[in-house]
């Protein structure tokens, strides 16, 4: 008899502990999926900020300013060129923010003072770097797609937000030094767009 009362106390007492454990157990559990709830929470906001900023950025305006730019048919090439090589594998619009990115260096005097100095100046444009496709002719469906879009450029064809931009880089690199994000006023394909001057 003695030893089933101690046999039941001792069962008793795991049941106990048991019990004790488990609700203490099961407190930290609950604590830390309302610590989990609560990070997931913040998180979601700030996906959500985040996203709302970057809609904002990839949101693609084009708009036409009904005024022609003249420019000779050696700086059409370099228009042209230079928008092949930089997005010719880009949608319409990306191509079309290349050529007003050309430009806008060209007006603000720092890169040349012709179409050709600006696209040519020493490391600007990484293609530059190469002598092959200095020489080349290009050719196909992309060559035409890209002497189309410089063509529109000077008919006026423009993309809102990029008016004072003069510098992009490939969204699959490192910024670099210059990247600074407040300055960032667009994302359009492969490229993020920044107003520096």
């Amino acid at each position: 008899m003695r030893r089933m009362i101690v046999e039941v106390g001792l069962v008793s007492a795991l049941v106990v502990g048991s019990s004790l454990l488990f609700n203490q157990q099961s407190t930290e559990v609950q604590h830390t999926v309302e610590v989990f709830v609560v990070e997931i929470q913040q998180l979601r906001g700030q996906v959500l900020a985040l996203s709302d900023r970057v809609e904002h950025l990839q949101q693609i305006i084009m708009y036409n300013t009904g005024i022609p730019i003249k420019f000779t048919e050696r700086e059409m090439t370099c228009l042209a060129k230079n928008i092949y090589h930089e997005a010719g594998v880009e949608d319409r619009s990306g191509k079309i923010a290349v050529a007003q990115i050309t430009y806008n260096r060209l007006q603000s005097g720092h890169w040349g003072h012709d179409l050709c100095a600006v696209v040519y100046a020493r490391a600007q444009f990484s293609w530059t770097l190469s002598p092959h496709k200095k020489i080349e002719r290009p050719q196909g469906q992309l060559w035409q797609e890209s002497c189309q879009a410089a063509e529109d450029f000077v008919r006026g064809l423009r993309i809102k937000n990029l008016e004072r931009s003069t510098h992009y880089h490939a969204d699959y690199i490192a910024p670099p030094r210059w990247a600074v994000s407040d300055r960032q006023v667009h994302r359009i394909g492969q490229h993020i767009f920044y107003a520096l001057l």
